[in-house]
């Protein structure tokens, strides 16, 4: 019998994304490991499920909740958050 490797991330995002499913829930999960594998891509996951309102919703409350921790203001970092997918997109980030 195999035994699972649960300090793997990959363990730990199925069974969240599992659970996200069987309860018709929504799930955005970012993981970044810290590591770069090159200069443009980061070692780590993203998992996104559930209906596009609900996850629209998720990543809304994520926007609002790091501006009220940095003290941005919202429409600051919606700017430039849009200029660095802008950014991305021209140099083929694919994540």
């Amino acid at each position: 019998m195999k035994t699972m490797n649960i300090s793997d991330s990959t363990y730990h995002i199925k069974m969240l994304t599992d659970l996200a499913i069987q309860n018709e829930g929504a799930l955005v999960l970012i993981y970044d490991s810290g590591k770069k594998l090159d200069d443009t891509h980061a070692d780590g996951s993203i998992s996104i499920v559930g209906k596009p309102l609900r996850v629209l919703s998720l990543a809304t409350n994520i926007v609002r909740k790091v501006s009220q921790k940095t003290g941005l203001d919202i429409d600051t970092m919606l700017e430039a958050m849009g200029q660095v997918i802008k950014e991305r997109e021209e140099q083929g980030y694919d994540e």
